[in-house]
């Protein structure tokens, strides 16, 4: 409970004053940022937690001590600005027809961490019985992370992006090869798939992130990344309770596949709806 609010109240906060901090192209590079130190910290998590894990099973959770020299780092570095309301539209107000893009995008967010954690949920047992160490399990992991890492700080560096819907989609697609290359019973074809996986994720959570700070104002970002840190971690959540059944009834490469054709459905429903609203400039990632 204790470790769930606290990755709440990090979350919300740190990409809250992000959104606030920077804007246009220089908000865009930094959720971009933010978004390969997450795949970082998953390279990180993975990999220590795998070895420590063949070592014995509580002995992973030290893992989270690294949070004491971040929170004394914060301390030091992070400083309460004033910064005048930001945003398109009136300071104190959403533009025009925000609403229903930002209920899009997180929508989004929750569909982009359902899928990841079939992922990260199942591969430990898929890969065990394969006869695989904890410490390859980790290092298998570790590649979703690794390929987040590559292609945020390649977004970044992007000087135009395309519509945030089609980014999406993009993001989508990747995330059900990444599934159908999940439910092979072969670890080279495994792997690959969960690379792909990481790759869905660089592009599409600072698409989310950049694109609800830049529909927000100044002073409703904390709100605004507050339920997007909810429907993120809600997605999480319910990815185990929902697949589980799914997964006792159909068994492990048949469920993989359902939920590639259901991720794929849902970019192109994304898609649909957005042509749908109101165009929104702030609509546009990166713009």
């Amino acid at each position: 409970m204790f470790l769930g609010i606290g990755i709440a109240g990090i979350s919300t906060a740190a990409t809250g004053l992000m959104g606030i901090y920077y804007d246009g192209d220089e908000r865009r590079r930094v959720m971009a940022i933010q978004s390969a130190f997450m795949g970082f910290g998953g390279v990180v998590l993975e990999v220590i937690g795998g070895l420590m894990a063949d070592v014995a099973w509580n002995v992973p959770f030290l893992v989270y001590l690294i949070a004491l020299p971040i929170l004394v780092a914060g301390l030091l570095a992070v400083r309460d600005v004033a910064v005048p309301g930001r945003g398109l539209g009136a300071p104190d107000g959403f533009p025009q027809g925000a609403a229903a893009h930002m209920a899009v995008l997180y929508a989004s967010i929750f569909m982009l961490m359902f899928i990841m954690f079939i992922v990260t949920v199942n591969a430990s047992d898929i890969l065990t019985s394969m006869g695989e160490s904890m410490t390859v399990c980790g290092m298998v992991l570790a590649l979703m992370g690794l390929t987040q890492v590559l292609t945020s700080i390649a977004y970044s560096r992007v000087r135009r992006i395309p519509g945030y819907q089609y980014v999406l989609l993009a993001a989508f697609a990747l995330q059900a090869v990444a599934m159908v290359l999940f439910a092979s019973d072969d670890l080279a074809v495994l792997s690959i798939g969960v690379g792909v996986l990481g790759v869905g994720l660089g592009i599409g959570m600072p698409t989310i992130t950049n694109c609800l700070a830049m529909m927000s104002p100044a002073s409703a970002q904390g709100r605004t990344m507050g339920i997007y840190s909810c429907l993120m971690n809600l997605g999480t959540s319910l990815s185990a309770v929902v697949m589980g059944p799914v997964i006792v009834a159909l068994g492990y490469a048949a469920s993989f596949r359902l939920a590639a054709a259901a991720v794929l459905i849902f970019g192109v429903a994304v898609l649909a709806a957005s042509r749908l609203l109101k165009p929104l400039d702030s609509a546009e990632a990166g713009r």
